[in-house]
C-alpha cells in the first residue's frame, strides 16, 4: 500500500499526537519532546473496505531530510493514544495548545478543521490546518492506536506515526 503525500506542516520542538477534539494533557494526548524541527510532509495510507469505503491506515509525518532516508525498521514503538472522535492529529504542540485553550476559539476550530474537514461531501479523510496540524480519520473510528517515532543520531524525533489498521 503506497502513502500519498496530503501536505505539509511545520513542527517545534514538541509535537502533540491526540485526538484533537481534546486539549493538552487530555488522557488521550502525548507530547513528544525533542523533536527535531522544522517542515514535515505528512503522508496517509489509505484501503478500501468493503461498503465502509476508503479508510485511513495509517497517518504519517517525516522531517524534509529524511524523507528520502526513512524506512519502515527506522520506526520504534513509543506510546498508545486514544481515540474519541474518529480522528487523530499529529500537532506543533504550541499551536494544539493556542487552538485548544481559547473556549470561543476551539470550538469553533474544531468546527472548520476537523468536522468540516473531514465529515464533509468530498470524503477527504485528512486536513492540514494552518500549516502546523495534520488531521486524519482513525481507520474504522475510535479506539487505542500505536505512536511510532523515528530517532536520529542526536536522539530527535524525525518522523512519527500513527498505526490505525
Amino acid at each position: 500500500m503506497k502513502a500519498k503525500c496530503v501536505g505539509t506542516i511545520n513542527l517545534g520542538n514538541k509535537v502533540t499526537v491526540s485526538d484533537p477534539c481534546y486539549e493538552s494533557g487530555t488522557w488521550c494526548a502525548v507530547t513528544l519532546n525533542k523533536v527535531l524541527e522544522g517542515e514535515f510532509k505528512c503522508y496517509i495510507k489509505e484501503k478500501k473496505y468493503g461498503t465502509w469505503g476508503s479508510r485511513v491506515t495509517e497517518m504519517v509525518a517525516i522531517h524534509n531530510n529524511y524523507i528520502n532516508v526513512v524506512r519502515e525498521d527506522n520506526y520504534e514503538y513509543c506510546i498508545d493514544v486514544c481515540v474519541d472522535s474518529g480522528t487523530m492529529s499529529i500537532t506543533d504542540t504550541a499551536y494544539y495548545d493556542n487552538a485548544h485553550n481559547n473556549d470561543d476559539y476551539s470550538e469553533e476550530w474544531y468546527q472548520r478543521e476537523v468536522c468540516d474537514a473531514t465529515c464533509g461531501d468530498d470524503n477527504k479523510n485528512y486536513n492540514i490546518a494552518d500549516n502546523d496540524c495534520f488531521i486524519a480519520t482513525s481507520g474504522f473510528g475510535d479506539g487505542q492506536y500505536g505512536v511510532y517515532g523515528a530517532f536520529d543520531s542526536e536522539d530527535r524525533l524525525y518522523a512519527v506515526k500513527v498505526v490505525f489498521l
